[in-house]
């Protein structure tokens, strides 16, 4: 199908069109296209020009009503110039510029979308493409509906029905998440759960995301030696029947996105684990900026990764393919090798970081300010099954092997002196070396027969003293040990069986002194 775009920045043309009234307008300075112009053309007007009282951009259609009229009343460099009269079908409520078809690349060098190889600035154009006619005319259709039937009327049953039955929202390039589908669930967060260690924060994390398929959540681990490339994906070798070729490896991040992507219904969380022993704003490096999300869940901006965007349209799910279609359908979108990259509705990201590890990689305000921030409290809290009372239970009553003070009472209690001293010598960051509910796990004492659980002697020696000793009171083990030149000379010294384990000073341990039910006879 041919049709014509006509764009003039006459203020008089202008008036005419939007007079109501006016069923016919005259449109002056056109250059002559031959024979090409017949009556009954449709028409794409468009309005443009500086300082214009009016947007410029796709204003309605026309129809052709009129052959050339005045030709060769001027002659210009390219042809001649003419006017033509147009019978005005549709008026637009509000012009569409060339931002609002940037959702559809058919629509893209027709000199009514955006350009990508530079445009004529001229008065009258060709389009002959259907899908391009077809997509321009579902961009009016998405803006006003009720004008369905009348771009039927105008360019046929065959233009008609590829427009009404695209309804895949197309994404642009280099464009921010105005231009993406709405079509995903709205199920989106960024968290750092932060606490002292052991206080249950992957827990908190485990719980929220307890009822997910194992294909809908990605755990990561960042390290000092954790990389964007490991993040990511790089490009790596790969074997082939014919021998080495080289792909881009998709880390996990872009799994989980491809995923999320793919399917708009369903839920999918990245986890993080300990998000501050790697450099997380290199990590990230510029998928930082997707990090800024609006209401609607998609990502405020967008980045290019011609790589990343490769996977997407792959359909391998580790390797991106050699060669891929240059448009794809992802879920609700058509992806090109031109779509930048956001984070879906659908997509979360929860971490976790352990506060008394903060010198390891801090994490800057600006980093930190793009995500919610809750604080796990350092206490074994409400269970919400029985089964989980159960696992409370049997850890906070759990005793030290080999002595009768519980696992809760050692826990609280030198959790109180830490703030003490913390809060006597303003040490602030000690409060962070509190120890957590579940530093430690309780296993089943093997010498009980009544199912009782203990925190064994190893763990508690070599786990819980060490912790103690190397971080908690680093700068201070005078002010809660006694005396020791280090700590193996500290183990010798350790007596499980006394009130105070034989090396505590200035520190008491409330022994459990209940007896267990005698046997009936």
């Amino acid at each position: 199908m041919t049709v014509f775009k006509i764009k003039t920045g006459d203020e008089n043309t202008y008036a005419s069109f939007r007079d109501v009234s006016n069923k016919e307008i005259l449109v002056d300075h056109l250059i002559q296209y031959d024979n090409q112009i017949k009556i009954g053309t449709p028409v794409f007007l468009l309005f443009g020009g500086d300082g214009t009282p009016w947007e410029n951009g796709l204003a309605g259609i026309c129809k052709v009503s009129s052959c050339p009229i005045d030709l060769g009343y001027e002659v210009a460099k390219n042809g001649k110039y003419f006017k033509l009269k147009l019978e005005v079908i549709i008026r637009l409520e509000k012009h569409l510029t060339k931002m609002d078809f940037s959702k559809y690349p058919e629509t893209f060098d027709t000199g009514i979308g955006p350009s990508t190889k530079g445009e004529r600035n001229q008065a009258l154009g060709i389009i002959e493409d259907d899908k391009a006619i077809a997509a321009l005319c579902r961009a009016i259709i998405d803006r006003e509906p009720e004008l369905k039937e009348r771009i039927r009327s105008v360019f046929g049953d065959v233009i008609f029905n590829i427009a009404n039955n695209n309804t895949i929202v197309y994404i642009s390039p280099k464009e921010n998440n105005s231009s993406y589908s709405t079509s995903y669930i709205k199920n989106f967060s960024q968290t750092i759960y932060y606490g002292v260690p052991g206080c249950g924060k992957s827990n908190q994390i485990d719980k929220k995301t307890k009822d997910l398929a194992d294909d809908q959540k990605m755990r990561v681990v960042f390290h000092p030696e954790y990389t964007n490339a490991d993040f990511v994906g790089q490009i790596l070798p790969v074997q082939t029947a014919d021998g080495i070729d080289y792909r881009f490896k998709a880390g996990p991040f872009a799994r989980i996105l491809k995923r999320a992507l793919k399917n708009p219904f369903q839920p999918y969380y990245l986890i993080i684990e300990e998000i501050n022993r790697g450099n997380a704003a290199a990590i990230f490096g510029d998928l930082f900026q997707l990090l800024d999300r609006k209401n609607d869940g998609w990502s405020s901006y967008s980045v290019e990764n011609l790589d990343l965007n490769s996977f997407i349209r792959s359909d391998d799910d580790k390797y991106s393919d050699k060669e891929v279609k240059m448009s794809v359908p992802i879920g609700s979108l058509i992806f090109t090798e031109n779509t930048s990259i956001s984070f879906p509705p659908n997509l979360s990201i929860l971490a976790t970081m352990n506060t008394s590890d903060q010198n390891v990689f801090i994490l800057d305000n600006a980093f930190q300010r793009r995500w919610d921030m809750v604080l796990v409290k350092n206490e074994f809290g409400k269970a919400e099954t029985e089964e989980e009372q159960k696992n409370i239970d049997q850890q906070k009553t759990a005793l030290i092997e080999g002595s009768k003070i519980k696992w809760e009472t050692f826990q609280k209690t030198v959790n109180d002196k830490i703030s003490q001293f913390s809060k006597e010598n303003n040490f602030s960051s000690m409060i962070d070396k509190r120890l957590g509910c579940w530093f430690v796990k309780a296993v089943p004492d093997e010498n009980d027969t009544d199912g009782n659980y203990i925190i064994t002697e190893d763990s508690f020696k070599h786990k819980i003293l060490k912790y103690l000793w190397d971080d908690a009171f680093k700068f201070s083990h005078e002010d809660i040990f006694e005396a020791a030149d280090n700590f193996e000379a500290l183990l010798e010294k350790v007596k499980i069986s006394e009130p105070n384990f034989g090396i505590f000073k200035n520190i008491d341990f409330p022994a459990d002194e209940s007896e267990p039910p005698e046997s009936e006879n």
